[in-house]
């Protein structure tokens, strides 16, 4: 095991070196494997693993998934360890969109299922788990209504804690905005594909994180749920120091970015599309099995 530490030497949480996989839950494409809590802090970090891939999703009980610098290190830290255990596929997810919805699991308060982890039918039954996107229960009518806060996944990140901005020094600062650097650059190395599943508020260094998939898809969800991709303290004079200043430039251009930083544009599913932010539109029944098919072709 491998401890993550603050300053002060004050553990705050732990990894394990070696995250177990399934291989009789990948008889083709479908990574249905049980989360691992990999990280626990005010935003939290779930895992799926195999051989070769990596799933990755952010929880937390307000559903913001900020970036705190606790959750930096541990995605920093996390990134190393898969990159040297052979990880080729990587997605990057708020974490609902790992789970699949069955009847007679409820989600309790902090997000996890009452009465286990929910496997399919033929896992419990010893078999293969099945390959059918989240939402293919629901679409036969089982268990009722689909209940969207039980079963699919919300906001891909809020940004930054602003409670901890605002403590940041001239020293301090510089030493938060490389942990946000290191995990951005973690995305974009070229050894593997890397995918970011984004739904929600993506705003700020959330959006930066969001961009720094080498694939980025949206989700199309209804309402107050549907996308949102901003950088909205711009309006302030504060920019992040994550690289998305860069980032944003080279898959945008100057005038894309141009449009989030000076003209404060705050994009939906549709208008982050046009711009190429990102490059495809799924349906939130369609997301699961979607990065099953990137994480297993």
């Amino acid at each position: 095991m491998m401890a993550i530490k603050k300053r002060g030497d004050r553990p705050v949480a732990s990894l394990p070196l070696r995250l177990p996989f399934n291989p009789h839950a990948m008889p083709g494409r479908s990574p249905d494997i049980a989360s691992t809590r990999v990280f626990t802090g005010p935003t939290s970090l779930d895992l799926q693993r195999g051989e070769d891939w990596a799933w990755i999703g952010l929880a937390s009980e307000d559903g913001l998934n900020r970036l705190r610098v606790d959750l930096l290190d541990a995605l920093d830290l996390l990134f190393i360890e898969l990159r040297w255990s052979g990880v080729r596929r990587l997605a990057l997810s708020d974490a609902g969109w790992m789970k699949t919805w069955l009847p007679g699991f409820a989600r309790t308060p902090r997000g996890e299922h009452e009465g286990g982890v929910p496997t399919s039918a033929s896992s419990r039954a010893g078999g293969c788990a099945s390959s059918r996107p989240v939402g293919a229960e629901r679409a036969k009518g089982a268990g009722g209504p689909p209940r969207s806060w039980l079963d699919q996944g919300g906001n891909f990140c809020a940004g930054a804690d602003l409670n901890e901005v605002c403590r940041l020094n001239a020293c301090t600062a510089h030493d938060f905005a490389r942990r946000g650097q290191r995990v951005l650059e973690h995305m974009l190395w070229p050894g593997w594909r890397s995918l970011t599943l984004i739904s929600g508020a993506a705003m700020g260094g959330g959006c930066d994180l969001a961009l720094s998939g080498q694939e980025r898809w949206g989700v199309e969800l209804p309402g107050r749920g549907a996308l949102k991709l901003a950088h909205p303290a711009a309006s302030l004079g504060i920019l992040t120091g994550f690289g998305g200043t860069v980032r944003l430039v080279e898959i945008l251009g100057s005038t894309g970015a141009g449009r989030l930083f000076q003209g404060l544009e705050r994009w939906d599913i549709s208008q982050a599309m046009e711009a190429g932010a990102i490059q495809r539109k799924l349906k939130p029944e369609e997301a699961r099995g979607a990065v099953e098919g990137f994480l297993v072709p």
